[in-house]
C-alpha cells in the first residue's frame, strides 16, 4: 500500500505552473469511464491511461488499478485495490501518508468524512508550499479502498471540473464477470 501512495501521490504532487485564464467546463465534452472489474463509473475529461501496479501489504501481493489522465495542468485519478483493513485504519494511515508527501507546511483548505451509497468515506484538499492545490478521497467498500482525486496550480481557479470529476464518482453492481469477492 505504501508504494501504491507514494505513487499517485508523486503524481499528484508535480510541480505547479503558471496562472492563465480557463474556459468554464462542460459536460458535453466529458464521457463516463467505466470499469466493471471496479465496480465503479466517473466523468473523465478525455479517455484515462490504465496502469496496473502489485505492491505488498501485510505481506500478501495486491493489485493497484490506476486510471489517470491529463488535461493542460489539471491531472485527474482513479485508483482501487482490495485490502486488509478496516475502513478507519485505512483512512488514518493513508492520511499519514498523504502528510508525508504533501509536507507539514501544506495548508488544510478541508477535510472531513463523507459517505456514499452507505460507505464510508474520508475527503482532504490541501494548498502546497510548491504551488498546488490537491483534492482527493478515500473510500471504503466490502474490503476494496477506492481514492479519486486531483491536482491542479492553486493559483488556476476551479473552473468547475474539479467539482464535476469529484461528483460524478460512483459505484456499480458486480457483473458476471467481476472477480468475486471473498
Amino acid at each position: 500500500m505504501h508504494a501504491k501512495i507514494a505513487l499517485a501521490l508523486t503524481l499528484l504532487l508535480g510541480a505547479g505552473a503558471c496562472a492563465r485564464t480557463e474556459p468554464p467546463v462542460t459536460t458535453d465534452t466529458w464521457k463516463r469511464f467505466s470499469s466493471s472489474d471496479g465496480r465503479f463509473s466517473i466523468l473523465f475529461p478525455v479517455d484515462p491511461v490504465e496502469k496496473v501496479d502489485t505492491y505488498s501489504d501485510q505481506g500478501r501481493a495486491v493489485l493497484i488499478h490506476r486510471f489517470m489522465a491529463n488535461v493542460d495542468r489539471y491531472e485527474y485519478e482513479v485508483d482501487y485495490a482490495d485490502f486488509n483493513r478496516e475502513p478507519r485504519e485505512a483512512f488514518n494511515w493513508l492520511e499519514q501518508e498523504f502528510w508525508s508527501r504533501v509536507g507539514k507546511e501544506s495548508r488544510v483548505v478541508f477535510k472531513g468524512d463523507f459517505e456514499l451509497d452507505g460507505n464510508p468515506g474520508y475527503e482532504i484538499e490541501v494548498e502546497t508550499p510548491a504551488g498546488n492545490r490537491i483534492r482527493w478521497k478515500f473510500l471504503a467498500v466490502d474490503g476494496r479502498l477506492y481514492q479519486f482525486g486531483t491536482r491542479r496550480p492553486a493559483t488556476t481557479p476551479d473552473r468547475g471540473d474539479v467539482t464535476l470529476f469529484m461528483g460524478s464518482f460512483e459505484l456499480t453492481p458486480a457483473t458476471a464477470t467481476s472477480p468475486q469477492r471473498r
